[in-house]
């Protein structure tokens, strides 16, 4: 506990977007949850159902991860250079997108980037993007869409960072009931739950993750609607059951979300989460309130680096 109250004290990240009705921000919210987080380090092994007893998900054990400190960094791409010739020595290096992406199958969002809980990480939760992965999915929208490197990478930001964002939204949906009634481990017996529909059409967690993307993003445009389509279609079951949500069902599958997350929540005629959603700036990315890392997977730091100058120009490593 003294360790926890050092990280407390030391750290100036806020774990919440926003308030949620009843639901403090910031130092006084993990001061409220250090006793609820008597299992940090014990993190649901999505796969089998089981929990790890170390480090669940581990961070990969490199010196290339990055932490971002400007949303700027993420964006622009108005510094790049030698756009062709960096392209051309990357192709003859990593994989080719299509054995991620292709017309029989897709990977999903979560094998570029995923969601570290702080619930199980601490200070160490938010979203890690793997660089590699990344360029691929990148490339890919690229080639698909006909568009620029800027715009395909824009666009592939916006898909991943909205996507992780639900998951870290409905762990502070566990952690406000946690806080209300002061029972622990209510997020972490809903993840073993969650690892066990993983991959099925009860994962729901992982569908509405997907429609977040389009909920959050209206206004863009038919050849990108149709990409996502395209994308989630292709995507294991438990993903692609996004592409079945509508205007009139939605609440339904929030309706089973929540009731997966508390068992013994009374039925309501209203989604707690999407009420939440609709009212409160969830839409917004705030680097104080979730951080966002990029991580080496490709093994290779000189590799690494070539991806981030391409990539993030702004970047400071």
């Amino acid at each position: 506990m003294k360790e926890l109250t050092f990280l407390l004290q030391e750290s100036t990240i806020n774990p919440t977007v926003v308030a949620f009705p009843g639901l403090l921000t910031g130092r006084k919210f993990f001061a409220c949850l250090l006793p609820l987080l008597y299992e940090v380090g014990k993190d649901p092994c999505f796969q089998s159902g089981s929990s790890l007893q170390s480090q669940g998900n581990p961070v990969p054990e490199t010196e290339n991860i990055y932490l971002v400190k400007k949303l700027e960094e993420l964006y622009d791409s108005s510094q790049v250079r030698n756009f062709s010739v960096q392209m051309d020595e990357l192709g003859k290096i990593i994989p080719s997108y299509a054995e991620y992406y292709n017309q029989r199958f897709c990977e999903t969002i979560d094998i570029i980037a995923y969601y570290r809980p702080y619930h199980f990480n601490l200070f160490k939760y938010g979203i890690y993007i793997d660089l590699q992965q990344f360029f691929l999915f990148t490339v890919w929208i690229m080639n698909s869409l006909n568009r620029s490197l800027e715009e395909a990478k824009k666009f592939a930001l916006d898909i991943i960072l909205t996507h992780e964002r639900f998951h870290y939204i409905v762990e502070l949906y566990a952690s406000n009931f946690e806080l209300e009634t002061g029972s622990a481990g209510v997020y972490e017996e809903y993840k073993l739950l969650y690892s066990k529909f993983w991959s099925t059409e009860n994962c729901w967690e992982e569908t509405l993750a997907n429609y977040f993307v389009k909920m959050c993003h209206p206004f863009w445009d038919r050849a990108k609607m149709e990409f996502l389509a395209y994308f989630f279609e292709r995507q294991l079951n438990g993903y692609r059951q996004a592409n079945l949500i509508t205007a009139q069902n939605i609440g339904l599958y929030f309706d089973w979300l929540e009731r997966q997350i508390l068992p013994e929540r009374p039925s309501l005629n209203f989604s707690q989460i999407l009420s939440l959603i609709s009212v409160l700036p969830m839409a917004q990315m705030s680097l104080d309130n979730l951080p966002v890392y990029l991580l080496d997977d490709t093994g290779n730091p000189e590799v690494f680096k070539m991806l981030m100058m391409l990539l993030f120009p702004f970047a400071r490593l």
